[in-house]
């Protein structure tokens, strides 16, 4: 009975010794990717006052999911509490309430980089959707995040979670998208704004990030959330929608079948896309490979 017990004594501290281990390198792991250093050095934007460049940079602020996050003020708020894992905080952007050295480039680099002013990666932030945002459109959209009128809201802090870490450690939970991210300097320029296939690929990187660069779908976003659908005009996708259905869908949240879209997926957002905008999504992904449901 003694030797049980020294036995089982043993292997419950190995289990406990080796969960500590775990946890401490997946910590030290995450704390290295949340403090590495970027250099971010494109071409410099010039903050604009403009009506209508204002103007484009609000309908950016919300075709581009931005507002999903931060709130249609841009006033911040809980984006999800993942128990173990993390709680995602998208923070108050609004004046008074943007952490000093946010200028029209600093922003510019957190959307395009995933970088923060201080030049540490942003935690959970999706800029890969957006990492060739146009110039133009870029300083539209920083110029307009700038100008918000200050509202008083303190969301908190993203926290890291012990769990959120060892998944991390273990390539099964993408933290810092900056590592992924192509930082090499450059001029970005979108196509021309008419109904094209080359438009409607530029268009369409704020859909990847959920759905895919393939677009095949299969992204899981917790327990709670059914996996982003298939864009492609696979039978698994959208091979059997019409071009009225894909806008029903991204203007009123609605399928062919008259059932609604998961709140999930951000409609609210595509709603307030323009005619050109959505005909142009449109042709871009009839033209893609059709692929099966991803994995």
């Amino acid at each position: 009975m003694k030797r049980l017990l020294k036995w089982l004594t043993w292997g419950v501290g190995s289990v406990v010794a080796l969960v500590v281990l775990v946890v401490a390198v997946a910590w030290w792991h995450s704390e290295q990717g949340r403090t590495r250093q970027y250099a971010i050095d494109d071409p410099p934007l010039s903050r604009s006052s403009s009506p209508e460049v204002l103007a484009r940079g609000e309908h950016l602020f919300h075709t581009l999911a931005c507002a999903e996050c931060h709130g249609d003020q841009g006033q911040g708020g809980l984006v999800m509490d993942a128990g173990p894992v993390m709680r995602a905080v998208a923070p108050n952007l609004t004046q008074g309430h943007l952490p000093a050295g946010y200028d029209v480039d600093a922003i510019a680099a957190a959307v395009r980089h995933g970088v923060r002013a201080n030049g540490q990666a942003l935690v959970f932030m999706p800029a890969a959707s957006w990492t060739e945002l146009d110039d133009a459109d870029m300083t539209a959209l920083a110029s307009y995040v700038l100008a918000l009128p200050g509202v008083a809201n303190d969301p908190g802090a993203t926290e890291l979670r012990p769990l959120g870490r060892v998944l991390n450690l273990l390539g099964a939970l993408d933290l810092f998208p900056a590592e992924q991210i192509d930082h090499t300097p450059r001029t970005r320029q979108a196509p021309e704004a008419i109904v094209s296939v080359d438009y409607g690929r530029y268009l369409a990187g704020v859909c990847m990030d959920c759905h895919g660069a393939n677009l095949q779908g299969g992204k899981g976003f917790g327990p709670e959330n059914p996996l982003s659908s298939n864009l492609t005009p696979h039978a698994d996708g959208l091979g059997g929608w019409q071009e009225a259905d894909f806008q029903r869908a991204l203007r009123e949240g609605v399928r062919p079948d008259g059932s609604s879209l998961h709140p999930i997926m951000p409609w609210r957002a595509t709603a307030r896309m323009s005619d050109t905008e959505l005909a142009a999504l449109w042709v871009y992904l009839r033209s893609v490979p059709p692929l099966p449901d991803g994995p």
